[in-house]
């Protein structure tokens, strides 16, 4: 187990790939970006999470900060993180936008699982939100890799206050369709609008199927199986909500910093430790502190309380 001072274990990590996306969402601050002057080296990125798998790691996320497939060497990446035998999954987050060209090199390189985000099956909508007019695109992608090259897919749907709310039970009836998993991630809006609850959200999807709570997956992420269907939905709570307690992760950014948490500047540059030719054993060091240091905050403020060194 590769635990932290407050004896959560550490088995997750969330990395941006590209550190860029080209889509426009105004939730997501990778669309204002432009592509990182230089990306953390693909084979640094292998060793780092290498040792800290054979320390408990158990999951890598391709995931937010960015589009992944934009990443030059994404099959590679995959390709690497997959061949890492103590971790159980290897999951990748797309707009979809490049997955049908991608999806053979994905299945080849032993993806594990894939989110597809759509954020609505309205044309009009969907170019309002991400600033492009490819929602036929994104479902062509997510047919090439969940049919044709059997990638395990689930679709992802960002809430857009005022926006997309009432896209969501389309959302849902496309996905049973289809037998596919659906997670629909709250968002803190914009000043002027109101998030909707997630309450609210499965008292929506309630009024037309019968939601049982499913046990065995974590409860931030609201886990509902809809009866005598082949789907699973999870309303992903949103950040400034949800309690530290049972944090399990890590982030890696595109440049290669580590982020101990989302909602305090708690950071270490990886370039300045890999270019110092650490031996494994002295790398494990690095790792085990990292994930000491993480902090936790009860409410809504984290208390940093760092390890002296």
């Amino acid at each position: 187990m590769l635990p932290d001072k407050f004896r959560r274990p550490v088995d997750l990590i969330q990395i941006s790939a590209s550190g860029w996306c080209e889509y426009k969402c105004g939730f997501c601050a990778a669309g204002k970006a432009h592509p990182p002057a230089r990306l953390f080296p693909t084979e640094w990125l292998l060793r780092f999470i290498t040792i800290m798998a054979a320390l408990g790691l158990k999951r890598a996320r391709l995931i937010g900060g960015g589009e992944p497939l934009l990443r030059p060497d994404i099959l590679e990446l995959v390709h690497g993180l997959v061949r890492i035998k103590q971790l159980t999954s290897v999951s990748l987050s797309t707009n979809g936008r490049f997955l049908k060209e991608k999806s053979e090199g994905l299945s080849q390189a032993g993806l594990h699982r894939l989110f597809v985000t759509i954020p609505s099956l309205n044309p009009s909508i969907f170019a309002h939100i991400t600033g492009f007019d490819e929602l036929p695109r994104t479902l062509d992608g997510l047919e090439a890799a969940s049919v044709a090259y059997k990638i395990p897919a689930s679709v992802k749907m960002t809430l857009v206050p005022g926006v997309n709310e009432g896209e969501i039970l389309p959302l849902v009836d496309f996905s049973v369709e289809r037998g596919l998993d659906i997670y629909i991630v709250e968002t803190q809006g914009v000043p002027g609008s109101k998030p909707m609850s997630s309450e609210t959200i499965v008292k929506t999807v309630g009024g037309k199927y019968q939601l049982t709570r499913m046990e065995g997956a974590a409860l931030s992420n609201n886990p509902w199986k809809l009866e005598g269907t082949g789907t699973a939905m999870k309303v992903v709570t949103r950040d400034d909500l949800r309690t530290c307690g049972a944090c399990n992760r890590l982030w890696l950014t595109a440049e290669g910093v580590v982020s101990l948490c989302n909602q305090v500047m708690t950071h270490v540059d990886l370039n300045e430790v890999l270019a110092e030719e650490p031996t494994d054993e002295e790398l494990a060091l690095v790792v085990a502190k990292i994930a000491m240091n993480k902090p936790m905050h009860p409410v809504a403020r984290c208390i940093e309380t760092s390890l002296p060194d």
